[in-house]
């Protein structure tokens, strides 16, 4: 993160379950993280950022019985609502897919892992040097 995520709230409508960025894939890489083959699906990366309404009905619906026995597909392309909000796009950064990280953006989503994966070769990762940065400054205030 680097700005305060409190104002992504601004873009949840009320009557919502949830908002995120939804992005529109024409193209992808061929392989995501470890190498695996990378799918094309509705609603792909909808689910790396979200702001959630926790007093809407439909969010009732993610229970944990849920979260942990639904398929990724359930959860990843929000078949539990159809309420959803949409973020701008430049309020994330999405490695992978985005180039560069700039003062608009709100966070960095490393959708092809990153060091913090043990054992993970993340030398084909970009923006990498952000996230060392911040953890950096972070270890420096405690």
């Amino acid at each position: 993160w680097k700005h305060n995520p409190m104002s992504l709230f601004y873009f949840l409508d009320p009557d919502h379950a949830v908002a995120c960025v939804q992005y529109d894939f024409d193209t992808h890489e061929e392989t995501k993280m470890n190498g695996e083959k990378n799918v094309s699906y509705p609603k792909k990366l909808w689910s790396s950022m979200m702001i959630f309404n926790n007093g809407h009905e439909d969010c009732r619906k993610l229970t944990p019985e849920a979260v942990n026995t639904w398929t990724g597909k359930q959860l990843h392309q929000f078949e539990w609502t159809d309420q959803i909000s949409k973020i701008p796009h430049n309020k994330i950064c999405t490695e992978g897919y985005d180039k560069s990280f700039n003062e608009t953006h709100h966070a960095i989503h490393y959708t092809r892992g990153g060091p913090w994966i043990k054992g993970m070769d993340s030398s084909h990762i970009n923006m990498l040097d952000i996230y060392e940065k911040y953890k950096r400054r972070l270890s420096k205030n405690t």
